[in-house]
Order: C-alpha cells, then sequence, then structure tokens
C-alpha cells in the first residue's frame, strides 16, 4: 500500500516586487517532507526569488513582453516598463488599468499578470523537467498541482479571477495538472514557521503572524495545539490586511526624486532608476535609524561627475538628501502596521483570547532591520500602552527565511495533508460571508419587510394576491464563522409555479451572493457591498409537488421543497440543490465560489488515500 500523490508540487507566491518558488519533487526528497527552493531561473539569476516586471516595445504594446524578470529593466524611449501591478489586480477591471501603478502605456493589469505568469510557467517547465525524469512521464501527462498564495485582502472575485488567468497562462492547461489558489499568505507563513521553528511553540500558544511585503501587509492570529504528532493550527479570527508594504516607501522615495529632478528639468523617468538601483536597496537594508550618517546620496544616471545642480541638491553628479527623510518615509509605513497590530490586539482583548505568545515578522519589508527594530520596541512585555494582559509573555521573532517563507509554507502544507490525512488548520475562519438570493413572502408584521416596502422591494406574482419582498439574502456562512474543511451547513426553500407548468418545465435559478461586511447586508443592492456570483442551475422535475391547500384565498399553484446545501471547503465554498433528503442532487453542476485557500480542493481533504 502506498500513498496516493502527485508528481510534483509547486507554490508560487507573486509578490509586488519578486516572484518566489517553491516545490516538492515526490522522489527521494519527499521523505524528508522539506520543500526545495527554485533557482533555475533562464536568464542565469541564482537569486530565490525573481522580480515581478516586464518589458514591452512601445512599437507593439499589444505583443508579447521582450523582456521579463530582471530588476536592471527599465523604460527607455523604445521600451515600457511594466511593474508593481499586483497593486491594481483589487481593484476592479476598468479601475485597474489605470491604478497609477504602471506606465499608461501598458496593457491592463490582467494581461500583465498573464503574461508575467507565461514566462514563468514556461521557465518552470522547462528547468524542472528532469524531476519528472524517474517516473518515466512528461511534462503534459504528469500530475502536478500548482499552489498559489493569495493577499489577505483580495475577495472572492479577485481570486477565482487570479486563477483563471493563471489557467490561461499555461497552469493548469493539462488533464493533470491543477490550479489551485492556495492558502493566504500570512497563512503559509504561519505553516512555514510553525514547521520550521517548532520547538519554539507550546500547546496553546496564541501567535500572530505579520507578514509585511512589498504590496499589502497581511495578518494571521492562530492558536498552536501539539496534542497530536505534528503541529495543528486553529484561526481565532479573519485573516486581516490592508495597503501597505515596501513599495510604498520605493514610490515616496520616487516622488521625492521626481520633485527634484523636475526643478532643473532633467527627465523624471531617471528617478524610477535610481531607486530600482543597488544604491537605493542597501540604503534601505542598512537603515538603522541612527544619526551616523547625516546623509545618503544616489547616482544620477547620465550626470557626470563635474555635474552639480544645487537647487536639487546634486552634486558631482550625485542627488544628496537628508537621513531623516528616508527614515520618516519608513515610520510612515511602520506606524500603519502597527495599527493593523494594534487591532488585532484589541479584538483580543474584547472577546478575552487570553495573552498572545509570540509576534512573527515575515515579508520583503519585515526583513528590513529597521522595521523589526521599531516593531520589536513597540510590542514587548514592557512596552507601554498596550495591553499588559495580552503582551504580558509575548515573545517577538522574524522569519527564518521572511521572503521565502509564504512559498515554502504552501509546499510544507500539501506534504503535511499527504502524510497526515487533514489540513494543518483544524478551524477554518472564513473571511466572506456566502449566501443566497430569493424572495420571500411578504409579512406585514416584519419591520424588515415593512421597510422593504417602502424602498419598492416588494411586487406581486401572477399568482393571485401574493406578494413578495425582492432580493433577499440567506446567509448560510457568515465571515469570522469557525468551521471545519469540509462543513455543511443548508436552507430549505420552495419554488411555486402556475398549475399549467408541466413537470418538465419545473426549473430554478438559484444566485450565489457574497459580502466581505462584518454584518451582511440582508438584501442585495448594488451599492451596499453584496456581489453576485455563479447562478445554481435547478431541475425540480423529479421532486413530489403539493398544492395550494383547500383554506388557501390564493390562486392555484404548485410547489416543490428542496434545500441548498453549502459546503466550506479548504479552497473554497460549494453550492448544490438536493431534496430535503439529500439523496438526490437536483443540480447539475455545483456553483463553486474560491473562497479559503488551502492547498487542496474540497474533494481531496482526506489525502491518506490506499492505493
Amino acid at each position: 500500500m502506498a500513498l496516493q500523490h502527485p508528481d510534483l508540487v509547486i507554490g508560487i507566491d507573486v509578490g509586488m516586487t519578486g516572484t518566489g518558488v517553491a516545490y516538492c519533487s515526490f522522489g527521494a526528497e519527499v521523505e524528508t517532507r522539506e520543500p526545495k527552493r527554485f533557482r533555475g531561473w533562464e536568464n542565469g539569476s541564482t537569486a530565490h526569488k525573481i522580480p515581478t516586471q516586464l518589458v514591452y516595445d512601445r512599437r507593439n504594446i499589444k505583443g508579447d513582453p521582450i523582456a521579463w524578470g530582471s530588476s536592471e529593466l527599465e523604460s527607455t524611449k523604445d521600451s515600457v516598463s511594466g511593474h508593481w501591478f499586483k497593486q491594481g489586480f483589487a481593484l476592479s477591471p476598468d479601475q485597474s488599468s489605470d491604478n497609477g501603478y504602471t506606465d499608461a502605456d501598458l496593457p491592463s493589469v490582467d494581461t500583465l499578470y498573464q503574461h508575467f505568469l507565461s514566462k514563468l510557467y514556461n521557465n518552470i517547465r522547462v528547468a524542472l523537467w528532469e524531476q519528472l525524469g524517474g517516473s518515466g512521464k512528461d511534462w503534459e501527462d504528469a500530475s502536478i498541482d500548482f499552489l498559489f498564495s493569495v493577499p489577505a485582502i483580495w475577495d472572492s472575485q479577485a481570486r477565482e479571477r487570479f486563477k483563471y488567468i493563471a489557467t490561461k497562462a499555461g497552469f493548469g492547461c493539462h488533464s493533470t495538472h491543477r490550479v489551485l489558489a492556495s492558502l493566504t499568505e500570512p497563512e503559509a507563513a504561519a505553516i512555514f514557521e510553525i514547521n520550521r521553528e517548532d520547538e519554539k511553540f507550546q500547546d496553546g500558544d496564541t501567535v500572530l503572524v505579520v507578514d509585511a511585503g512589498g504590496a499589502t501587509t497581511d495578518l494571521c492570529l492562530v492558536r498552536v495545539d501539539k496534542k497530536e504528532k505534528t503541529s495543528r493550527l486553529s484561526e481565532l479570527e479573519p485573516v486581516t490586511g490592508d495597503n501597505v508594504g515596501g513599495t510604498y516607501i520605493d514610490g515616496e522615495f520616487q516622488k521625492l526624486i521626481a520633485d527634484n529632478l523636475s526643478k532643473v528639468d532633467l527627465p523624471k523617468t531617471l528617478a524610477w532608476k535610481m531607486i530600482s538601483g543597488g544604491q537605493f536597496m542597501k540604503y534601505k537594508i542598512r537603515l538603522n535609524g541612527g544619526r551616523a550618517q547625516a546623509e545618503i546620496s544616489l547616482e544620477v544616471p547620465g550626470l557626470g561627475r563635474h555635474e552639480t545642480f544645487e537647487q536639487c541638491d546634486i552634486r558631482k553628479g550625485e542627488m544628496f538628501f537628508k537621513h531623516d527623510q528616508l527614515v520618516q518615509i519608513f515610520d510612515e509605513q511602520i506606524e500603519d502596521i502597527a495599527v493593523l497590530i494594534d487591532g488585532v490586539l484589541n479584538d483580543m482583548v474584547m472577546s478575552q483570547q487570553g495573552q498572545l505568545n509570540h509576534i512573527i515578522l515575515a515579508g520583503g519589508l519585515g526583513s528590513s532591520a529597521y522595521v523589526q527594530k521599531q516593531l520589536k520596541g513597540r510590542y514587548n512585555a514592557d512596552s507601554l500602552g498596550n495591553p499588559p494582559n495580552v503582551l504580558k509573555n509575548v515573545v517577538f521573532h522574524v522569519s527564518s527565511e521572511p521572503q521565502l517563507c509564504v512559498c515554502q509554507g504552501l509546499v510544507y502544507e500539501y506534504i503535511h495533508s499527504i502524510y497526515n490525512g487533514s489540513s494543518t488548520f483544524t478551524k477554518l475562519s472564513s473571511q466572506f460571508s456566502f449566501g443566497i438570493m430569493r424572495d420571500e413572502l411578504y409579512n406585514i408584521r416584519k419591520q424588515s419587510h415593512r421597510a422593504a416596502k417602502k424602498h419598492g422591494r416588494v411586487k406581486k406574482t401572477p399568482m393571485g394576491n401574493e406578494q413578495w419582498v425582492r432580493n433577499c439574502v440567506d446567509w448560510l456562512i457568515l465571515r469570522g464563522a469557525l468551521m471545519n474543511p469540509g462543513e455543511k451547513t443548508a436552507k430549505e426553500l420552495h419554488h411555486r409555479f402556475e398549475r399549467s407548468v408541466r413537470r418538465t418545465d419545473l426549473q430554478g435559478q438559484i444566485t450565489i451572493v457574497s459580502s466581505a461586511e462584518d454584518e451582511p447586508p440582508k438584501y442585495f443592492d448594488s451599492t451596499n457591498g453584496v456581489k453576485k456570483h455563479r447562478v445554481l442551475c435547478c431541475d425540480y422535475s423529479s421532486l413530489k409537488v403539493s398544492s395550494k391547500p383547500w383554506y388557501s384565498l390564493e390562486r392555484d399553484y404548485q410547489q416543490v421543497d428542496f434545500k441548498i446545501e453549502a459546503q466550506f471547503g479548504a479552497e473554497d465554498v460549494k453550492f448544490e440543490c438536493l431534496s430535503l433528503d439529500g439523496g438526490e442532487k437536483l443540480s447539475k453542476d455545483p456553483v463553486i465560489i474560491q473562497a479559503k485557500a488551502m492547498p487542496q480542493e474540497v474533494n481531496f481533504p482526506q489525502s491518506l488515500l490506499l492505493a
């Protein structure tokens, strides 16, 4: 007997500035249960991460990029660079096409993503070809799972859109390949740290993971359970995050440079070259907040050592800045991170969740020594102004691999599910509310129904004098609810049809909706944040039909009774229409909404299968 597993699993973290890849070929190295870091970049780089960047020919901007994946790529009069496009993806397609993070001449954010992912896929395919040599299979025939992390701030529609783009780019294009919009970034970081540094955590410890990256800072609050042979995690509240990250530091400094350049009519495009070069990166890394270095300087491309422009602080071909200017920009982002952490701490106080035992800092911005120093000084057992009962025994950690913990955490989780038959997470906290939209029979005694009538939500049906409140929402899964992977919940419904409708025509549709609000609205409205997803098509022709009771004053009708069932999975929520006893499926195809990210699909939670 042997474990069922794919030939290859690949974890991918597409960041704002850099993309990391980890993998596990289920051969000899799987016995160590350790992911490997991918470094087979086609441009010859040996770095663990490759820049998330593209270059296009200005004369053929709608064509394929002419270069990708290098920090040396830059815009010229003949080419244009596409970078920092991750932030715009969470916006709607019309917003993201002009979001301020990319050149106006570039394709849409969706196209940038597809082009970058296509280049990445081909690079991975060629470089890992030999990993499958022992199986005797071609790449197209091998069983491969691609696991993508997602920011905590992406809603379910953004995740579905990303998964669709990744598939178009080549991932999952073969029948034996799967694309999984996997763990959120802070969840993957939490799994990596607790797998890698297991001895640091005790049973019952509460851990806050702060993943401060280039585009977003995401937080995950978990409790460690070590009663079994491997550590398990329970999420204590939904992952959260905001647009806080390292690129905002770069962007503010770029504006500062551009303002200086404009004073002497030098091209503002030089600002990008100056912040993307090695000099600025070194200053960011070495920043410690001290006053030993009063000024920092950056070479201005194209200027000679003899050129000086005092009005913009350019001396001998270098632009000078006060050290405090960089510190101030850093401090603004650190303060925004602190606001997020304070929010979690306050929630812990309000919900009486006890003490916080560990804070783990990860991500690109989290690798900054200055950020670490400032946050560690602010959040420790002796710090003033913080809830003392929460931080009494807190220990501050920095990830052993802050920039690669996410992609490795994806693979760690997958290996865990293979060998232990379950997810690392014992409970999952839904980030969104999911429900169904329907009409509800009007009841004048209900205040909400009377209010709905004032707003024109009540309609009459052709069948008698019945009045129905339109677009009501039944929330089957609520944001923040703690649930087990595979857990189900259901709502009983009925549909009425005219007596003249033939049995074969007893068909219906149920619209699936979601909301990111803590208290989701009771009605669908295009302005209140409730989002429509796909429609569940139902066939009721096999059900027993009931008629109106003899005492009813309503017109004759026929009614079918059924239920809508929602299954909360590790990666998604699945909706099906069933008979009341659950024995018959009335929907030909389920509606699956990408929701909670785990490196396995709902139909693969029990990974310990016997061959």
